[in-house]
């Protein structure tokens, strides 16, 4: 699905690392290939109630992505195969990063009280909540909720109680990500402002229509991008999607998404006089992310770039981007909007639309 790399130990690119199948369709894996997932989370199964696994077309942080086919209907999937333990920690790990609170025993519990009692009596509980447990595969919640031609379709979920793996069954885009962007490599080969144009279109189509129904994705890159055979884009990976009245305002520092795509306020630490300021507005981080993806499309590169995490969110927060000679400066224009560092000024969804590059290049195709 989506990919990752790492860069002298820094890791740019979270979630799936992708495999490429060449034309006689034999896999060929990506460079920096680190062990497999599945070789952790994984059994030997080759069926998942009716689809069997071909073969693993990608990896991530909690799981592996396969290849799947539903043996009634001969038609192929992506089923993405999540590890219950790691998702488990995660949630945890982001509950205590947003509440400040830290761990007695069992995922979430804060209150020392419930840790009063023998050792014995402890380990009980703890086993109990263990089983009990059964992590919230947020990505299920939101993709049960949307309908939209440039968001993956969502089939169904199945949870293996016999263990430690949730698969999410999704229809597949045969063409893969959109682009292979990676730090500190020869610049690939940017689209066509035409092309660039159309397929930008269509993902501000998929996060607009996402923004409408109260949600942010947080992690918008060309990883998260998906192709389907007439060149449909397909926005995938909502792991890290809030809906926006659940957490406004959103805390900085977080977790989610991808630092080289992060926007300038997720970075910054707070403070006291922060605390004092009206929050940004939510869906401005969607549209930070969705300006890097585009310059990624037309140029190639990422627009910053640095080998440790400390230098690349000071390049981030201080760094004004650069353009190549002799680009259309209304394309220049709507980056330079899109990748405003302050939220408050940086350019809306609705502006997007009306702006002159996406209505002149509309014109021309």
């Amino acid at each position: 699905m989506a990919r990752w790399f790492n860069t002298t130990g820094i890791q740019f690119h979270r979630p799936w690392k992708h495999h490429h199948e060449d034309s006689d369709g034999k896999q060929q894996k990506r460079r920096h290939h680190r062990r497999s997932l599945s070789e952790v989370i994984s059994t030997n199964r080759r069926y998942v109630q009716q689809y069997r696994l071909l073969h693993e077309i990608g990896s991530g942080s909690t799981g592996v992505v396969h290849l799947a086919i539903d043996k009634k209907t001969n038609t192929q999937y992506a089923i993405k195969e999540l590890s219950k333990s790691r998702l488990q920690r995660q949630q945890k790990n982001d509950f205590l990063r947003l509440t400040g609170s830290r761990p007695c025993f069992g995922l979430g519990v804060t209150s020392r009280q419930e840790s009063l009692g023998s050792k014995e009596d402890d380990e009980q509980q703890n086993k109990r909540r263990r089983v009990a447990i059964t992590p919230t595969v947020n990505e299920i919640k939101v993709l049960k909720l949307l309908d939209h031609p440039n968001i993956i379709q969502f089939v169904q979920a199945i949870d293996d109680p016999e263990s430690d793996s949730i698969y999410l069954v999704m229809e597949k885009a045969e063409k893969g990500a959109v682009m292979d962007i990676t730090a500190f490599n020869t610049t690939v080969k940017p689209y066509s402002q035409v092309q660039c144009h159309e397929y930008f279109s269509q993902l501000v189509n998929a996060i607009d229509y996402l923004h409408e129904q109260g949600f942010v994705h947080r992690d918008i890159k060309p990883d998260n991008l998906l192709l389907t055979r007439n060149n449909t884009i397909k926005v995938i990976d909502f792991g890290s999607a809030i809906h926006i009245d659940e957490t406004y305002p959103l805390p900085s520092t977080t977790s989610a998404g991808t630092p080289a795509f992060m926007a300038p306020e997720l970075l910054r630490r707070r403070d006291i006089k922060q605390k004092q300021l009206k929050p940004p507005p939510p869906t401005a981080t969607d549209i930070w992310s969705m300006g890097i993806t585009l310059y990624c499309l037309c140029y190639g590169q990422l627009p910053f770039e640095k080998p440790s995490l400390l230098e690349l969110y000071d390049e981030i927060q201080n760094k004004n981007i650069d353009h190549p000679k002799n680009i259309d400066p209304n394309l220049t224009d709507l980056l330079n909007k899109m990748l405003t560092k302050n939220p408050f000024e940086r350019i809306t969804m609705e502006e997007i639309k009306a702006h002159p590059w996406m209505i002149d290049k509309k014109k021309n195709t």
